[in-house]
């Protein structure tokens, strides 16, 4: 294991543990590396910890890929401090606030607005502002903040002019936004969770990719972190509008591209795992995708039309999928930012990273 592992949070005393017992694993029990040992042996060995630090689709591991994944993983404490609440099921419409090593930080709640289910959260210091808006019908909430200092925080009203972020919803107990809204429908309370231990791992990991002006009709598939994945798509579908299936998921999505002075595109795949994902003729029925000319994203497919830069960027998000059945994972891996440069006309590139997967064209 490498002296630069990426472990953020010291607190995380089980973590560290587990790195450090990894790390020495072969010394310990006098084991090669290359073995392979059952899951079910690692899991009972550390004490569960391995559940939610590490998703495979089989059922060994090396230990070789085992101290990779870890050494790369981000690991927060934030799954270890929030709170145990629930709400008997008859209660409505109450609203608690808790902080957590947030010094010098204020938040000024508006109960009333939170419970209309449509409100915005605006971080002064960093000018930055999340909407959460509830589709669901719990109206109990827990406010809490982890870890997040010297800000100054307000529930506002939702201005639909001027929504830039969208708070990351989720139905799991999952933080991949700083502000994640977690509806517990047994525990009948809504958690909405401001985690300042989020680096919004995705947008690090975000490729850089630089076409030169004068290049078009250009296909780039980037691909990280993905596990048993089948990518199905046809060359000539991208010179217009078209749809993507999700097989195991059972929905198709639209992807409009409506600007016609941008005629590269850039495919950008993330940490999705057990699918099949086909690529055919564009269908108004699908479902809509998000779709912006700003580095933002706020859904599972994301469209960003990068005029500067001439290319458009769609980016599915595997985290929006996960829950405890679904097969996908809620580890982030933080990686080096993958650099491209493209030039000339009609380039069909693959870039697959940290990836067990088909790709069929």
């Amino acid at each position: 294991m490498s002296n630069n592992k990426v472990l953020y949070f010291s607190e995380n005393i089980k973590a560290k543990k587990l790195i450090s017992d990894i790390a020495n694993l072969n010394v310990n029990i006098n084991l090669d590396v290359s073995q392979l040992l059952a899951l079910s042996v690692i899991n009972q060995k550390y004490n569960d910890v391995i559940k939610y630090l590490l998703f495979y689709t089989n059922n060994t591991i090396s230990l070789s890929e085992l101290a990779i994944a870890l050494n790369n993983i981000r690991i927060s404490p934030i799954y270890d401090v929030i709170p145990d609440i629930s709400h008997n099921l008859t209660s409505n419409n109450n609203v608690t606030t808790q902080l957590l090593k947030s010094i010098n930080t204020t938040i000024n709640i508006n109960k009333e607005l939170i419970l209309t289910g449509d409100f915005s959260i605006y971080f002064a210091n960093m000018n930055k502002t999340y909407r959460i808006k509830n589709n669901n019908n719990i109206t109990n909430y827990l406010v809490f903040m982890y870890n997040f200092s010297n800000e100054t925080i307000s529930i506002i009203e939702t201005d639909v002019n001027n929504i830039t972020y969208d708070a990351f919803y989720t139905e799991e107990i999952l933080s991949h936004k700083l502000v994640n809204l977690i509806a517990l429908e047994k525990s009948n309370t809504n958690i909405i969770l401001i985690d300042g231990t989020s680096l919004e791992l995705i947008y690090n990991n975000l490729p850089k990719i630089t076409i030169q002006n004068n290049t078009n009709n250009n296909v780039v598939k980037i691909l990280r972190n993905n596990n048993n994945v089948q990518f199905n798509y046809v060359k000539n579908v991208f010179a217009r509008n078209f749809s993507i299936h999700f097989k195991n998921l059972n929905k198709s999505y639209k992807v409009p591209i409506n600007d016609t002075s941008i005629n590269n595109l850039a495919i950008y795949v993330y940490n999705l795992h057990n699918e099949i994902i086909t690529f055919e003729p564009y269908d108004s029925d699908h479902e809509d995708i998000f779709v912006t000319s700003s580095l933002v994203l706020n859904n599972f497919i994301n469209l960003i039309n990068n005029i500067t830069d001439n290319y458009n960027l769609l980016v599915i998000d595997g985290m929006y999928l996960y829950n405890s059945t679904s097969g996908q994972s809620r580890i982030e891996t933080i990686f080096n930012q993958f650099s491209l440069d493209l030039s000339g006309n009609n380039n069909d590139t693959n870039v697959l990273k940290e990836c067990v997967l088909t790709i069929n064209q």
